[in-house]
């Protein structure tokens, strides 16, 4: 281990992969389990306050400027209420160029009636909910980002 360390710390790239390839491999799987858990979470309805795409530093060049979508929403589980602002597990940024993949993002909001929408929400800390339950995609795709540089390094 301690050779490992000092081929790291010398540049050596195969040192360097190998050690990269563990760490994607390490969050990869935390990922995947997380995105696992917040499937199994519970839902309950909640009333949309807000949805918009929101640029916190706006730039003189259009295309400079970088979104997020930004939600509000409130829910009541065991009779406490409880403000959200999390869409996603996901949070994705992106250039004035790319808003289309925000909105697509926000087509995921389970719509349950006019400006209700569906709250996953943690059981265990109810104050803690996404409106986007991550999907099969989502768990190829944290798989794929995962696995891919270990599987590199070991069988290519």
């Amino acid at each position: 281990m301690e050779q490992f360390i000092d081929e790291v710390l010398a540049g050596d790239p195969q040192s360097i992969f190998l050690l990269a390839s563990w760490y994607f491999l390490l969050t990869g799987s935390w990922s995947f389990l997380y995105c696992l858990r917040i499937r199994s979470w519970p839902s309950v309805t909640g009333v949309l306050k807000q949805k918009s795409l929101f640029s916190g530093y706006p730039d003189n060049v259009v295309s400079d400027q970088n979104y997020v979508a930004k939600v509000d929403y409130s829910y009541e589980v065991d009779g406490m209420r409880y403000a959200g602002r999390r869409l996603s597990p996901f949070q994705m940024m992106v250039s004035h160029n790319a808003r289309a993949l925000l909105r697509l993002q926000m087509r995921g909001i389970e719509h349950c009636g006019p400006g209700q929408v569906r709250v996953f929400y943690n059981p265990r800390r109810p104050q803690k909910s996404f409106l986007i339950r991550p999907g099969p995609f989502d768990l190829l795709v944290v798989a794929v980002f995962g696995l891919t540089p270990f599987c590199l390094y070991f069988f290519a």
